[in-house]
């Protein structure tokens, strides 16, 4: 099989990630050849993180021009990623672009207009929709075991750790609903085969942000000994041993300004009513907690942490629920993170490099899911419901009844 040669814009902590992961799964298949990264000390842990000294540059352009790449990765910060997209018009190179696909509404809007026109398959990097759990669920779903699908809710679990770094701000991240919780809403959505149509939110700052300086850092603190939420008290998980995180930010910043307290109310296509919640201050023993009820019965998915063994289960009821009649499925993570989804989306991005399969996790359907983000803080500012479709851009709405979502079962 031909080795491939990777371009990987941005070598920092995703896109180290993606050089190592590669490299395992395709056991040597796949090389990073070059990257673009303009920061001395993320190159040199990248090299260190995977292994390798891939030739280095400072803009994609000059790196798009000098190799002669088989596939590119885009992973820099969320804000720069049409700023890097841009750079790639006029080839046919097949891109992985990391999730969310920007920070701004405006921008996303660009990278889905960017991608009706580039002649390339873009293929963004909703891991989480590769689990083998969520995989499972969806198999389970497809073969009518829950029925007619009429409700969803999915919760998120999490420590402070994302307000250690850029994505502590709404310009840097563009909040968690887009940052984080687009895994959630993407595999909600596909799941569910539908669209949202409208929502409401309740959004709180409760934890996070304060009076300290925006340029402290953990290392630097007199309090770092303390302090509950110190970088250095709670960076050690040793059941997620691909992770490695450098920024240190102080999270109780006078910059930080999104919220760390969730819930919408989702209404979707065809009836079909959700919620998603997430807060960023609590620990559980499931970092996530995904229920989807159809006419026939209940399936609930526990994506557990490290503490109960690093497992997740699925667990399978029908409409009369007993407890002989539960199905049951539990899933190894292998020390990965995204619940071990990552090799499936190696294995499949070589395969569109080589020309035998077409993205799954497109840029219109990353679109529908981060919709809700970005419809997330005008409707918690007006406290009222928001119809999706009175955000888009005129050039867009036509778009948007379109957009093919993966999933659904029995209608």
């Amino acid at each position: 099989m031909k080795p491939v040669k990777l371009g990987i814009v941005g070598f920092g902590e995703m896109g180290k990630r993606h050089g190592r992961e590669f490299m395992e799964t395709s056991q040597g298949l796949a090389s990073v050849q070059a990257v673009v990264e303009i920061s001395d000390t993320k190159f040199a842990e990248g090299c260190d993180w995977c292994g390798c000294k891939p030739k280095r540059y400072t803009e994609p352009a000059a790196m798009l021009a000098a190799e002669s790449l088989d596939g590119i990765i885009i992973a820099t910060p969320n804000s720069t990623h049409y700023e890097m997209l841009k750079a790639c018009a006029g080839r046919r190179t097949p891109i992985l672009l990391e999730k969310p696909m920007d920070a701004s509404f405006e921008r996303v809007c660009d990278i889905v207009r960017f991608a009706r026109a580039y002649r390339g398959p873009i293929m963004v990097h909703h891991v989480m929709r590769y689990a083998p759990i969520v995989k499972k669920a969806g198999e389970l779903i497809a073969a009518g075991r829950l029925g007619r699908l009429c409700a969803a809710h999915f919760a998120h679990y999490e420590g402070g750790g994302m307000w250690h770094s850029f994505r502590r701000t709404r310009a840097g991240g563009g909040g968690m609903l887009i940052e984080k919780a687009t895994h959630d809403l993407d595999v909600m959505l596909n799941l569910l085969g539908a669209r949202p149509v409208r929502l409401a939110v309740l959004s709180r700052q409760q934890a996070y942000g304060g009076a300290k300086p925006d340029d402290l850092h953990c290392r630097d603190c007199a309090e770092r000994l303390d302090c509950p939420e110190s970088y250095f008290r709670n960076r050690e998980n040793p059941g997620k041993l691909d992770v490695n995180i450098s920024a240190d930010f102080c999270v109780y910043a006078k910059a930080v300004d999104i919220p760390d307290n969730e819930t919408c109310l989702i209404e979707f296509e065809r009836g079909v009513i959700g919620t998603f919640t997430h807060c960023y201050f609590v620990h559980h023993d499931y970092t996530r907690e995904y229920q989807l009820i159809g006419l026939k019965g209940l399936m609930r998915l526990s994506f557990t942490a490290w503490e109960r063994g690093y497992k997740g289960r699925l667990t399978l009821a029908p409409r009369d629920q007993k407890d002989s009649n539960q199905e049951v499925y539990q899933f190894e993570y292998n020390n990965k993170i995204h619940y071990f989804g990552g090799p499936y989306v190696v294995r499949h991005f070589l395969d569109i490099i080589r020309g035998g399969a077409a993205p799954e996790t497109t840029v219109e359907q990353a679109f529908a899911a981060e919709m809700i983000g970005f419809a997330a803080p005008e409707a918690s500012r007006k406290g009222q419901f928001i119809k999706i479709a009175d955000l888009m851009p005129k050039d867009l709405k036509s778009l948007w009844p379109r957009i093919r979502l993966a999933g659904g079962g029995p209608r």
